[in-house]
């Protein structure tokens, strides 16, 4: 008979080996074993009547040491831990677990008033998990694509050639009201690294060297899901740009309840510190439909082309590897040509 082990990926949070247990062969009991073929010999030598090790799991560590550990765990991961078995269920659903992380998600609010929104969600856990909130160990991307067409004069070729543009905005946001923006034609996992470490201390050599994210403020309607943030416009590497404030204005939503993972951008101007302080809007139309999709911090590499697969890419970089062959074929005719 053929056994078929499935992946279970709950089976890695054991320390016993359940494959090996079930592939190791059986050994015959004495009584089975017919009277004249000898009782079977172990390899490592004779048996010894020393009781065996006992074999420690995770189950077998007590309370105390579980809601230690629980009490350190992120909200994701104190779900997951609460998906293993009813022990590790009952322990992840302590009331202190989900009060530290609600007092965590918003600092602002003082202890009576957290225990006064326990009339409308009645627990901390739903409190910690349906009350509206803007993620902060997460990263919110959105790509944006459009068609640019180059000058005939420019390229020597009898068409205009077409170009597919691409950059990514990415937003973080802080508890205390802070939120880091950036705007980069890099691949999402080389730009978060400026939108995590934003100090110009944390970053590293060829980062400081690139354009620095903007620091703003932010503000949640937690009634209405309305999301203000408010931008500077200045560069260092750039001192001739034109300065002012960016607002940009989101609608929250989330894929399933309590979620939020998804910020719609509603509105999109800025206001220039010169000329009269003009207002310049930049029309939502063209970004609405395209929402910011959430990417936790954790494991962002492998998570963010799981919202934002890499095929694009791909041919976006064969176009221009062939537009370069082009280009290059052509001033190589013409240079002949003028050497003839």
């Amino acid at each position: 008979m053929t056994i078929f082990f499935h992946p279970k990926p709950w089976l890695g949070l054991f320390q016993t080996d359940f494959v090996s247990l079930l592939e190791e062969p059986k050994r015959p009991s004495p009584a089975a074993l017919p009277s004249d073929q000898p009782e079977p010999r172990s390899e490592a030598g004779p048996s010894t009547d020393e009781p065996a090790a006992p074999v420690y799991t995770v189950l077998s560590l007590p309370s105390e040491v579980l809601n230690s550990i629980f009490s350190r765990l992120e909200p994701e991961h104190l779900s997951a831990a609460a998906q293993v078995c009813n022990k590790w269920l009952s322990h992840a659903y302590e009331p202190r677990h989900w009060r530290r992380i609600a007092r965590r998600t918003w600092p602002g609010d003082d202890a009576a008033s957290l225990e006064h929104m326990l009339y409308e969600y009645k627990t901390w856990r739903l409190l910690a998990t349906r009350r509206p909130r803007l993620r902060t160990n997460a990263i919110y991307v959105s790509r944006h694509q459009y068609a640019k067409t180059s000058s005939r004069a420019a390229t020597a070729e009898p068409q205009a050639p077409v170009f597919l543009v691409t950059y990514y905005r990415l937003l973080r946001f802080y508890t205390d009201g802070t939120v880091v923006a950036l705007t980069s034609p890099e691949l999402p996992h080389v730009a978060y690294k400026r939108v995590r470490r934003w100090h110009s201390s944390a970053l590293s050599s060829v980062d400081r060297d690139k354009p620095a994210p903007s620091i703003g403020t932010y503000e949640l309607d937690e009634r209405s899901l309305d999301v203000r943030v408010a931008l500077p416009m200045s560069q260092p590497k750039f001192p001739a740009m034109r300065t002012g404030t960016m607002y940009m204005r989101f609608s929250l939503a989330g894929t399933v309840s309590g979620a939020f993972d998804r910020l719609f951008l509603t509105e999109h101007y800025a206001i220039m510190d010169h000329d009269g302080g003009d207002v310049v809007s930049y029309g939502s139309h063209e970004l609405h439909g395209k929402p910011f999709r959430l990417v936790p911090v954790l494991g962002f590499r492998d998570k963010v082309y799981r919202e934002f697969p890499l095929d694009d890419h791909k041919d976006l970089e064969q176009w221009y590897e062939m537009k370069r062959a082009s280009r290059a074929a052509k001033r190589q005719r013409a240079a002949n040509g003028a050497q003839e």
